[in-house]
């Protein structure tokens, strides 16, 4: 009788648990569609922003501080000013941010040339180059990844470089399955845009009002609080 009762009481509190999280996701689900419904017009203004800062391997890496100073108030539902936190971001991460962007644009480029490269070894020489081709992809995609963490580090807490890298991958492994969902999302929407950019001339006006701060929006709403489960507050707890 008693332990009849005490699986009904664990079955009872698994329920409430599962509802309680169903409900809890529900409610990020929802607020995540509100704020973008009320940012919209702003994360164009940001988007804007970011490309008209952006040099490729020179300020790319401050902007991109500047959308996440932003995006990031965004997504916790905070007040953000669109000019003076971008530019607050561009600014006091000016130089820290190059030792996140021009690893990562060599380790992508890098990945894009391995990839031609090992493709014609392997279709040549040896299957076995596939391996490396393997390898050289799988190494771009966890450094695009890491970046989701880096930069919110790098910005919101006062880690040094090597501790931005060390947290970042652990972190990108820890929660591989959300930023592989997220890389995906991201580069798809990317991918869509250069190709109507490609075939439709004038759609290079996307690339100027959505990509970018709307990417970034996404990653700092889920990628945020897995910074300030696993780093900020542990910290500050200590």
């Amino acid at each position: 009788m008693d332990n009849n009762l005490d699986n009904k009481s664990d079955n009872n509190f698994e329920n409430t648990q599962l509802f309680k999280e169903e409900k809890i996701e529900k409610t990020r689900r929802q607020l995540f569609f509100e704020i973008l419904g009320t940012k919209i017009w702003e994360l164009f203004g940001l988007n804007i922003l970011f490309v008209l800062f952006s040099v490729p391997l020179i300020t790319i890496g401050p902007a991109t501080c500047g959308v996440v100073r932003v995006t990031r108030n965004y997504a916790l539902d905070k007040q953000a000013f669109l000019w003076g936190d971008f530019w607050k971001g561009f600014k006091q991460n000016f130089f820290r941010s190059l030792a996140i962007s021009i690893p990562t644009g060599l380790a992508v480029l890098g990945s894009v040339a391995g990839f031609f490269v090992y493709s014609d070894l392997a279709a040549s020489v040896s299957k076995g180059w596939y391996i490396f081709m393997a390898l050289t992809i799988l190494i771009g995609i966890v450094m695009v990844m890491m970046n989701f963490y880096a930069y919110i580090m790098l910005i919101f807490t006062d880690i040094d470089i090597k501790g931005i890298y060390k947290n970042a991958f652990i972190l990108t492994i820890v929660a591989f399955k959300t930023n592989f969902l997220l890389f995906l999302f991201c580069g798809v929407l990317i991918a869509a845009v250069g190709i109507l950019w490609f075939y439709v001339k004038f759609m290079t006006l996307l690339f100027l009002f959505i990509p970018f701060a709307f990417n970034w929006y996404i990653i700092c709403f889920n990628c945020y609080p897995i910074v300030n489960k696993y780093i900020i507050e542990p910290y500050y707890a200590d």
